[in-house]
């Protein structure tokens, strides 16, 4: 028995690690904004549908609402993702000074300021798990706390 001890804490954080999964590898997140710098642009793994996702709610874990936005169809490699746009004359106005501009390839879309602290917005596949990301995002976020990593 007290041979294996040692065993016991690797054994217990793979076993959270499985459980709590990686925070979107199974949904086909693909870009999130608002996010940092290198999480606003992706590519499509492969050609198909990708859809725009509006999120809000999440944070408090109640009254989650995942809605898609816009579906375009991609081809393997096409960029998908977000960029900040600075709307003339309100470079420092704090109510929308920027917007938010989705882009698929050559098409893009302006999504407006983002006005509320709980709203995110992400490209996915059509048919990806994206509510699941958002419940795994939480599980992630906490392992990486307990980890400090």
């Amino acid at each position: 028995m007290t041979k294996f001890r040692h065993l016991r804490f690797p054994t217990l954080l793979l076993g959270i690690l499985v459980l709590g999964g990686c925070g979107g590898t199974y949904s086909g997140v693909q870009a999130i904004a608002p996010a940092g710098q290198e999480q606003l642009v992706g590519t499509a793994p492969d050609s198909g549908q990708f859809t725009l996702y509006r999120a809000t709610g999440y944070i408090q874990g109640h009254n989650e609402e995942i809605a898609p936005v816009w579906t375009v169809s991609a081809s393997a490699g096409q960029k998908l993702g977000f960029r900040w746009h600075t709307v003339e004359g309100h470079n420092y106005d704090i109510n929308g000074g920027f917007h938010l501009v989705a882009f698929a390839g050559n098409e893009s879309r302006d999504l407006g300021p983002i006005q509320q602290r709980d709203i995110k917005y992400v490209w996915a596949g059509s048919h990806g798990d994206v509510a699941g990301y958002f419940s795994n995002k939480d599980a992630s976020d906490t392992i990486k706390t307990l980890l400090m990593y």
